[in-house]
């Protein structure tokens, strides 16, 4: 029997057939390297490497990995990588994929211990726990040796073998890790290119505002790469990344929407500048319609909502303008994903009935990597559950509700963060906002809301807007206002550590 998700599959993807015969995705950026040496690669505004070409990122991709090799690292163990450095860190991906070494990249020193991590790679300070092998690195790596690195030649393990592994957001709990063989990868990669119309497949200059830590960022930075065309990330100075997205003209921004309201902020507050975005794609959260007005008056008309998930991205996606009305729609399904809303006993429900949503497809990995903890009942019959609550119209039009673990319970009665968050966002001056329970010196369960803004919000406004638009028992009890809110490298907020930026006493 033929799985709908094979023939469409096929049908979308015909060039990647079944007997696939690349190896080693590393391959494409040496050739791109090869090609154009002088054609700009990698920029980071105000960065010490200044822009970097193709040529120049090949050669410190290079001495890096002699380095690792002088280390001792062999094909087929697993490297972390801890670096705030952009050009680094990129440059250490593009080294151990090409000697075969699996990477995972990490925004936390205290590694996961779900599987064995053989080393750590660090130019940072910072104590590695849960690695003895610990590689201590600076700016001497990127220089010296640039020999070209011995290619690691899997035969076979293509579509078996780990290449990359990628850590889950862990917004509710631990972070787990999934693996990505090069078949994996090529497969994500021209899914890109079917999902998102036919606009940003030709954008040779991406701004990537999700760190490599995340499967999205390492995603788009290895397919913007692999073709020839020149990644961007932030600079420590806003005005210095402005102009340099005018200075090279970059036409697309990959972000979240915390990260699109901070940008769209700088381009309110600086009306001098020009942006020259032709597509923005907003992932890792709930776009609300007042972000997305904003940014289609302010930096880019054509703005594309997306829903996607680390187990099986990308999966969803619309132009922004034609799903504003619609609370909680994220996206289009791709023609190539299952998809299916069940009930507590996992039996599908009607058509715009609301229950735990699963997925399948090509793009989707069937389990962890390890024994990782809190996994039970994501992988089940061949389907991926991402714990998210919604619906799917008979249009395909993906709603989500909220997350399954995330829910607001007082008293018995439950609601979603994002119900709540969403009002607090629309009102004037409220850039960021989250919202979580505590319970109070009664013991009784009250809603508690944190708001960040570029300006001085009314607070006794904010809270009557609140008592409007919500039920009286989901209006927050305090509305406190903090310098930022946690966000993990995919920009989605870090639920349980809300009430820990809150002190008691409130």
């Amino acid at each position: 029997m033929f799985d709908l998700t094979d023939i469409l599959f096929d049908y979308f993807f015909p060039q990647l057939g079944r007997t696939i015969s690349i190896v080693n995705i590393a391959d494409a950026f040496q050739f791109q390297a090869f090609y154009h040496p002088t054609s700009l690669a990698v920029c980071v505004p105000g960065s010490h490497y200044g822009p970097v070409s193709f040529g120049r990122l090949q050669a410190m991709s290079n001495a890096i990995g002699w380095r690792c090799l002088a280390a001792g690292l062999k094909a087929g163990e697993i490297a972390a990588i801890l670096s705030n450095d952009p050009v680094f860190h990129l440059a250490t991906i593009l080294a151990l994929e090409r000697i075969g070494v699996v990477s995972v990249s990490t925004g936390q020193p205290d590694l996961p211990d779900e599987f064995t991590i053989d080393a750590a790679i660090t130019d940072t300070p910072q104590e590695i726990i849960g690695c003895g092998r610990v590689l201590r690195a600076d700016w001497s790596w990127t220089i010296g040796d640039d020999r070209s690195l011995p290619r690691h030649d899997d035969v076979g393990g293509y579509g078996t073998a780990a290449a990359r592994i990628v850590l889950t957001s862990a917004t509710t709990g631990d972070p787990k890790g999934i693996a990505l063989t090069q078949e994996m990868l090529v497969r994500r990669i021209h899914a890109c290119d079917a999902i998102f119309g036919d606009v940003v497949p030709t954008c040779a200059r991406i701004f990537i505002d999700i760190g490599l830590t995340t499967s999205w960022g390492y995603l788009w930075a290895m397919k913007v790469l692999t073709r020839g065309g020149a990644v961007f990330f932030r600079g420590s100075d806003p005005a210095e990344t402005l102009q340099a997205f005018g200075l090279y003209q970059v036409q697309c921004m990959i972000g979240s929407p915390a990260s699109a309201a901070e940008f769209v902020g700088y381009y309110e507050n600086s009306p001098d500048f020009i942006c020259p975005f032709e597509t923005m794609l907003s992932s890792g959260g709930m776009l609300s319609a007042t972000l997305s007005e904003r940014i289609r008056r302010r930096m880019c008309t054509h703005l594309i909502a997306t829903y996607a998930a680390t187990e099986i991205t990308p999966l969803a996606s619309a132009p922004a303008h034609r799903i504003a009305d619609t609370r909680g729609a994220v996206g289009y399904i791709a023609p190539w994903i299952g998809a299916e809303v069940v009930d507590d006993a996992d039996q599908p429900v009607g058509a715009g009935e609301q229950g735990h949503l699963r997925f399948r497809g090509h793009t989707c990995v069937s389990g962890y990597v390890g024994t990782p903890r809190n996994a039970k009942g994501v992988f089940k019959g061949g389907w991926f559950y991402p714990g998210d609550i919604g619906m799917i119209t008979p249009e395909r039009l993906l709603v989500i509700a909220g997350r399954e673990k995330a829910i607001i319970n007082v008293g018995g009665n439950k609601i979603n963060p994002e119900a709540i968050e969403s009002v607090l966002l629309s009102y004037p001056g409220v850039v960021h906002a989250g919202a979580f329970c505590r319970t109070n010196v009664a013991g009784v369960d009250e809603v508690w809301a944190v708001v960040a803004s570029q300006a001085d919000v009314d607070m006794q406004g904010l809270r009557a807007h609140c008592a409007q638009m919500l039920p009286p028992l989901f209006v927050p009890v305090h509305i406190v206002r903090v310098a930022d809110i946690p966000r993990n490298d995919m920009g989605r907020i870090v639920r349980n550590k809300l009430d820990g930026i809150v002190p008691a006493h409130s």
